[in-house]
């Protein structure tokens, strides 16, 4: 059982992984013992996500994935695949200046760590290609059995619908057979901005 952890200790920004079978356990086990403070929930009952907030929200997140381009002059041979991070939209470090709980935006999404670690830090560029938000589902016994990949992003724009599709490849890429990917919403609403 993890260690319970405060939802006021961490921000958003704080539980963006780069998409894994790992970050996968990391949303579900790790985080399993979010809380809310009782003297948060005191001072600020009326707040309607402080009185609707639950620890299972960590399992609902955003994701961005994004192309790279080899920089010019850089090493034009080098395979640049694109890139999935996920991040959990619990509400986490306390309230804003409107009283709300904090939320995870996109442009929080950061590729900077990833980037050092692969050696390419300012050598590409970056382009963002799809944005939305993810839901792990749960079995019986708390296992991951699947993720949705949703369209639905209030302060980014998505793919199309072929690149949704290619964005879903992706993650079924990477976490293998044991998460079933949902592509929850394939084609675009008439109110979301596209990115191109």
């Amino acid at each position: 059982m993890p260690t319970p952890i405060s939802a006021t200790e961490c921000i958003p920004e704080d539980l963006v992984r780069e998409v894994s079978p790992e970050a996968i356990t990391f949303y579900v086990d790790e985080l399993s013992g979010i809380y809310l403070p009782d003297s948060l929930k005191e001072t600020h009952a009326d707040v309607h996500s402080v009185k609707y907030w639950k620890p299972e929200d960590r399992l609902k997140g955003k994701f961005g994935r994004f192309s790279l381009r080899p920089k010019e002059g850089s090493d034009e041979e080098k395979a640049l695949e694109d890139i999935l991070v996920m991040g959990t939209t619990i509400s986490l470090s306390g309230l804003d200046e409107f009283g709300r709980m904090k939320r995870l935006r996109h442009y929080a999404l950061s590729l900077r760590e990833i980037l050092e670690e692969r050696d390419l830090l300012g050598q590409v560029s970056i382009d963002a290609a799809d944005y939305g938000s993810t839901l792990i589902q749960l079995d019986d016994n708390g296992v991951a059995e699947s993720l949705g990949v949703g369209g639905y992003s209030v302060d980014f724009g998505r793919a199309t619908a072929e690149g949704r599709q290619k964005t879903c490849d992706l993650f079924e890429q990477i976490l293998g057979d044991e998460v079933q990917v949902i592509n929850a919403e394939p084609e675009p609403r008439n109110s979301q901005r596209i990115i191109g």
